[in-house]
């Protein structure tokens, strides 16, 4: 709900300025969660942390700041890299951490798994020095003379621009609720179907998280440095259609399971999910900012591009917030298989919806749609 405040405040006091906020506010909470010896005050540090989160999404304005219509596209998938790294390592480090206390005298004082939180405080810390000693401000920045010329964007989405800007929204939001759902349900299904241990569950998860990173670095990365903004669209398309697939080969899975344990359609799924990863959101926050720019246009991200992306992201998290709910339910009334067709078809329903409503470029003024 505050990613569109974040994103506003951006565009009119700063990225630095905004992130450093943003920063301050994940120490407050960080070190209320070390200290969090109840609920109460555990539940505050999170709502704090909610607050706070601007950092991927500044991340992102940032880049679009700096990119033009060529570069944005590769230039966004380092974002998704650093992501999935992210994702990838966190959960092991933070396992490892969960399982050091502090000593007897002092362990009263401290949250239960204060020992991460400490870890995440110092990394945190660490950012916040570097980012303030070496991250320039980019609101303003200018990459040609040509950008020195008055923006179209300056003065307001063209309505046709503002309807793509919805789809997409839409298109962000529905995607997100399914698959973020389904995502959701993966260490149900391994520890219900096939007895998964929590190891196990990890080598999968790091699986997807690690096809993810190298899909990224290599394959998308390479897309969209020849494709440029034109290849977004195809390969939102491809990771929606490698998403659906994997939901079904893991329904599938779950139709033939056996008590020897998973079947290969398990980890054919988890490919399907790492492809989804690597492409469809990121390209989408390519398509968000570029939207509108002519295509001679080589002038930075424009000064609402905080906006666009904050609204984007703000659909996209509600999306991730709801979807778990529904998911779990289908899971546990109608069961796994029941649960990824369902979700297959409705991601495939919104691939449709996608390839057929939104152009691979809005271009602003009259141009036609592509």
């Amino acid at each position: 709900m505050v990613a569109p405040v974040i994103g506003r405040a951006s565009d009119r006091f700063g990225r630095r300025r905004t992130l450093m906020v943003c920063m301050a506010g994940n120490i407050v909470w960080t070190v209320l969660w070390i200290y969090s010896s109840s609920f109460e005050t555990f539940l505050v540090a999170r709502v704090i942390a909610g607050l706070c989160e601007g950092n991927v999404q500044i991340s992102n304005t940032v880049i679009a700041d700096v990119t033009d219509v060529n570069t944005r596209s590769s230039g966004m998938a380092l974002v998704g890299i650093a992501f999935a790294v992210g994702f990838t390592l966190g959960p092991s480090i933070g396992a490892y951490f969960s399982t050091k206390t502090s000593n007897e005298a002092t362990v009263s004082a401290y949250a239960p798994f204060a020992m991460a939180a400490m870890f995440s405080l110092a990394l945190l810390l660490i950012e916040s020095a570097y980012l303030y000693v070496k991250l320039p401000e980019t609101l303003h920045f200018k990459k040609s003379p040509a950008s020195q010329q008055p923006s179209k964007q300056a003065k307001g989405d063209s309505p046709r621009v503002r309807q793509v800007l919805q789809r997409l929204n839409m298109v962000h939001f529905a995607y997100l609720f399914f698959f973020s759902g389904m995502e959701y349900t993966l260490t149900f299904l391994t520890h219900d179907k096939f007895n998964f241990t929590n190891m196990q569950q990890g080598r999968l998860l790091g699986f997807i998280g690690i096809t993810s990173t190298i899909l990224q670095g290599g394959y998308v990365r390479r897309v969209k440095g020849r494709s440029g903004s034109q290849g977004d669209k195809a390969l939102v398309t491809q990771g929606m259609v490698g998403c659906t697939l994997g939901l079904l080969s893991i329904a599938i899975c779950c139709f033939n399971a056996k008590d020897d344990g998973p079947s290969w359609w398990l980890w054919a799924g988890a490919v399907g999910f790492a492809v989804a990863s690597a492409t469809v959101v990121n390209c989408l926050n390519s398509m968000v900012s570029l939207a509108g720019d002519s295509p001679g246009e080589s002038r930075a991200g424009g000064t609402d591009t905080g906006r666009r992306l904050g609204d984007f992201r703000s659909a996209g998290q509600i999306g991730r917030a709801l979807g778990p709910v529904f998911a779990c339910s289908v899971y546990w009334l109608a069961g796994a298989t029941v649960c990824y067709i369902v979700g297959a078809v409705a991601v495939a329903a919104i691939t449709l919806t996608f390839v057929t409503g939104i152009p691979a470029k809005a271009h602003s003024g009259t141009h036609k749609t592509e």
